[in-house]
């Protein structure tokens, strides 16, 4: 008997390869304008306090969503991003901290769907 399969290995190989490098993208873009190039942007017309507020503030408006949850989430984030900014003076840590949160929400969300 012939079964004609909708999902092949190739298939599925290119989706896991694309929806890695999506999500990488990302993450590495968001940081580079929110914590690179907006943070320096305010910075050197405010001053620093400036540049941490508004970094989070965009951050979190531009993942709004209806879930209380998820803003508070996306609020908190970008405090810890920014605070990473800050800390180690540049973007590299903010950008691994937003790789690992978008990679864990991604595979929270995966095996949860998985459980439906």
């Amino acid at each position: 008997m012939f079964v004609l399969d909708f999902n092949p290995p190739e298939r599925t190989i290119l989706a896991s390869i694309y929806l890695f490098f999506a999500i990488s993208l990302v993450s590495i873009s968001e940081e580079l304008f929110f914590r690179g190039f907006l943070f320096d942007t305010v910075a050197a017309k405010y001053n620093q306090k400036a540049a941490i507020i508004a970094s989070v503030v965009l951050f979190t408006l531009m993942h709004m969503s209806n879930s209380m949850i998820a803003l508070a989430f996306n609020c908190i984030s970008g405090i810890i991003f920014v605070y990473l900014r800050v800390r180690y003076q540049g973007v590299f840590m903010s950008i691994i901290a937003h790789l690992v949160s978008n990679w864990t929400v991604f595979c929270f969300g995966l095996a949860y769907s998985k459980l439906l």
